[in-house]
Protein backbone atom coordinates (compact mmCIF):
# COMPACT_ATOMS: atom_id res chain seq x y z
CA UNK A 1 0.00 0.00 0.00
CA UNK A 2 1.38 3.49 -0.59
CA UNK A 3 0.87 6.80 1.26
CA UNK A 4 1.12 10.08 -0.62
CA UNK A 5 2.84 12.59 1.01
CA UNK A 6 0.87 15.80 0.17
CA UNK A 7 1.55 19.82 1.35
CA UNK A 8 0.12 22.86 0.89
CA UNK A 9 3.63 23.14 -1.09
CA UNK A 10 1.89 20.54 -3.74
CA UNK A 11 -0.80 22.81 -4.61
CA UNK A 12 1.30 25.71 -5.38
CA UNK A 13 2.89 23.69 -8.05
CA UNK A 14 -0.21 22.24 -9.49
CA UNK A 15 -1.47 25.76 -9.87
CA UNK A 16 2.35 26.52 -11.86
CA UNK A 17 2.34 23.50 -14.01
CA UNK A 18 1.27 25.07 -17.05
CA UNK A 19 3.43 28.21 -16.41
CA UNK A 20 6.48 25.20 -15.65
CA UNK A 21 5.84 23.12 -18.67
CA UNK A 22 5.88 25.98 -20.85
CA UNK A 23 9.03 27.40 -19.53
CA UNK A 24 10.62 23.41 -20.26
CA UNK A 25 9.44 23.59 -23.87
CA UNK A 26 11.42 26.72 -24.19
CA UNK A 27 14.49 25.62 -22.45
CA UNK A 28 14.56 22.43 -24.55
CA UNK A 29 14.03 24.31 -27.50
CA UNK A 30 16.40 26.60 -27.38
CA UNK A 31 19.26 24.53 -25.51
CA UNK A 32 18.55 21.72 -28.04
CA UNK A 33 21.49 21.11 -30.80
CA UNK A 34 23.16 18.35 -32.40
CA UNK A 35 26.37 18.84 -30.09
CA UNK A 36 24.42 18.36 -27.27
CA UNK A 37 20.98 16.99 -27.82
CA UNK A 38 18.14 16.22 -25.46
CA UNK A 39 17.30 12.49 -24.60
CA UNK A 40 13.94 12.91 -23.34
CA UNK A 41 12.99 9.50 -21.14
CA UNK A 42 8.94 9.46 -20.46
CA UNK A 43 8.79 7.82 -16.99
CA UNK A 44 5.00 6.96 -16.61
CA UNK A 45 6.40 3.37 -15.88
CA UNK A 46 9.32 4.19 -13.23
CA UNK A 47 10.53 0.36 -14.26
CA UNK A 48 9.98 0.54 -17.95
CA UNK A 49 11.74 4.07 -17.62
CA UNK A 50 14.80 2.55 -16.10
CA UNK A 51 15.26 -0.50 -17.90
CA UNK A 52 15.14 1.53 -21.38
CA UNK A 53 17.45 3.94 -20.05
CA UNK A 54 19.97 1.47 -19.21
CA UNK A 55 19.58 -0.19 -22.91
CA UNK A 56 19.91 3.31 -24.24
CA UNK A 57 23.17 4.26 -22.15
CA UNK A 58 24.44 0.48 -23.10
CA UNK A 59 24.01 0.94 -26.84
CA UNK A 60 26.28 4.35 -26.40
CA UNK A 61 29.09 2.95 -24.46
CA UNK A 62 31.84 0.64 -26.14
CA UNK A 63 32.58 -2.38 -24.34
CA UNK A 64 33.94 -6.19 -25.49
CA UNK A 65 31.03 -8.06 -27.02
CA UNK A 66 28.71 -5.47 -27.24
CA UNK A 67 26.73 -6.72 -30.58
CA UNK A 68 26.08 -10.16 -28.95
CA UNK A 69 23.53 -7.98 -26.19
CA UNK A 70 22.06 -6.55 -29.44
CA UNK A 71 19.72 -4.07 -26.66
CA UNK A 72 17.25 -1.79 -27.82
CA UNK A 73 15.68 1.14 -25.88
CA UNK A 74 11.58 1.63 -26.86
CA UNK A 75 11.38 4.21 -28.54
CA UNK A 76 7.83 5.13 -27.39
CA UNK A 77 9.53 5.81 -23.91
CA UNK A 78 13.32 7.08 -24.71
CA UNK A 79 13.78 9.77 -27.63
CA UNK A 80 15.73 12.65 -28.54
CA UNK A 81 13.75 15.99 -28.26
CA UNK A 82 11.95 17.43 -31.34
CA UNK A 83 9.58 20.38 -31.29
CA UNK A 84 7.01 17.77 -33.04
CA UNK A 85 7.02 15.56 -29.60
CA UNK A 86 5.61 18.79 -27.71
CA UNK A 87 3.11 19.48 -30.36
CA UNK A 88 1.85 15.70 -30.80
CA UNK A 89 2.12 14.82 -27.05
CA UNK A 90 4.75 12.75 -26.55
CA UNK A 91 6.26 15.42 -23.86
CA UNK A 92 3.48 15.45 -21.35
CA UNK A 93 2.03 19.45 -21.06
Amino acid sequence: MKQWKVSPIDNQALKRWEAYSQARNAMLARTHHPGAPWTVVRADNKRLARVNLIQDLLTRLHYRRKDEGALVANSAIIFQYDQVYVENGAIAP
